[in-house]
């Protein structure tokens, strides 16, 4: 009832204007919504309404009205309206993140020196100098474990029973669920070599064609033109750019200088000397590379000449020595 009474309050009051008379509104800095309001306040014109008829016609139009005006409120329907805004935006960006961000990329790269990288999954790689390693900076929480490796590394790799730990070369891949090994996959070399210090790990070509597990204290290697091939390893001498130690036992000796002209980054040639397929058993802790030379050339009688700083050739000897 008060607003039936307001209502027709402002009928009255507006009858009661009629005689007023209208400004024209030409005063400067005069708001136009205050000179509208004076306007209608002053109106002197013959307009002379009805205001109890006219009130009557209202009322009664209202009151024919299946649903009385009135203010609706749906404060739920609003706040569900809300939160599928919401979850719209995050569906939205859970889309974006998963099929159009691409992941970020970190390279850690060695140059001189080898370099020690701790990965947020707890994986421990550490880098031969010259060498680059390449993984996603979510690797800890992202659906799969993979990276890129381009030089030689050796892994400690977290264990993960759901997901594998795979790394990538030109060439070749290895997958591990977690193990620790050295794998070697230099650009110069035609050939991807794993040595595994414990646990399991899988070789395989990137073309599918070949694949291989490779167990503790053995080798694998890679050659794309004849496969893989294992080989029994029980001194792990590819770890040796990391201990500084190299062991042998009964090892021939072309394969003796090729680990030890690895180690030290020197070419040994044997093309002048027999003693290639001579067997060759000992083990150098981190003495200087001419010591070594000295040990393996004394065995067998044969001599050893330097041709520059990194070049050394082998004459003469013989296995009966």
């Amino acid at each position: 009832m008060s607003k039936d009474r307001n209502i027709k309050k402002f009928i009255q009051d507006m009858e009661g204007r009629k005689n007023a008379h209208i400004p024209t509104p030409t005063q400067s800095g005069t708001d136009p919504l205050e000179q509208i309001w004076n306007w209608t306040g002053e109106y002197t014109g013959k307009f002379n309404p009805d205001t109890d008829a006219a009130w009557k016609r209202f009322k009664a139009d209202r009151d024919n009205k299946n649903s009385p005006l009135r203010a609706v409120h749906r404060p739920a329907q609003r706040w569900w309206s809300y939160a599928a805004a919401v979850l719209l935006l995050i569906g939205g960006a859970g889309i974006w993140m998963t099929y159009f961000q691409k992941p970020v990329i970190l390279i850690v790269q060695s140059t001189d020196t080898q370099r020690e990288v701790q990965l947020a999954d707890g994986t421990s790689v550490v880098l031969n100098s010259g060498s680059e390693l390449r993984y996603p900076a979510n690797i800890a929480t992202a659906s799969s474990r993979e990276v890129e490796l381009v030089g030689e590394a050796y892994f400690d790799v977290a264990h993960d029973a759901v997901r594998r730990f795979v790394i990538h070369t030109s060439t070749a891949d290895v997958a591990v669920l977690g193990t620790a090994f050295n794998l070697r996959a230099v650009p110069q070399e035609s050939t991807v070599e794993v040595e595994v210090e414990r646990g399991l790990v899988e070789l395989r070509a990137t073309d599918g064609g070949h694949a291989a597990r490779i167990k503790p204290r053995q080798r694998g290697v890679y050659n794309p033109g004849a496969g893989i091939s294992i080989h029994k390893e029980p001194s792990l001498n590819a770890l040796s750019w990391r201990t500084g130690k190299l062991v042998f036992v009964g090892r021939p000796v072309r394969e003796v200088v090729k680990e030890v002209g690895r180690y030290y980054g020197a070419t040994i040639d044997l093309s002048t000397s027999g003693i290639g397929d001579c067997p060759f058993t000992s083990n150098f802790d981190k003495v200087p590379l001419n010591r070594a030379l000295d040990a393996i050339s004394a065995v067998y009688g044969a001599k050893v000449v330097k041709k520059d700083a990194s070049h050394f050739v082998f004459k003469g000897g013989n296995c009966s020595r």
